[in-house]
């Protein structure tokens, strides 16, 4: 077998190859405009700390005064629905 895009990176959990990235995006209650930068600055650190724990990875992280975009890679077995639920 082989992989067409070598550039880009794929992950390994032995028995496959996989790369699930998946746009999720988290608003506020009624959109309102409640993270301001220091609640900001600590939702990016919460984010990442649980990263190695649970297994995913932040490919990128926009952080809006309403919203939150990530693109996230995730293991098939795990689920995104397990990742959003956890950052939940």
């Amino acid at each position: 077998m082989e992989i067409v895009n070598s550039s880009k990176e794929y992950n390994s959990d032995g028995t496959y190859i996989y790369s699930c990235q998946y746009h999720v995006i988290f608003t506020t209650k009624y959109r309102r405009k409640v993270l301001t930068e220091i609640i900001s600055n600590k939702l990016k650190e919460l984010i990442l700390e649980k990263q190695e724990a649970y297994n995913y990875q932040i490919i990128e992280m926009e952080i809006m005064e309403d919203h939150v975009h990530l693109l996230i890679d995730v293991n098939p077995k795990k689920g995104v629905y397990n990742i959003v639920n956890i950052l939940n």
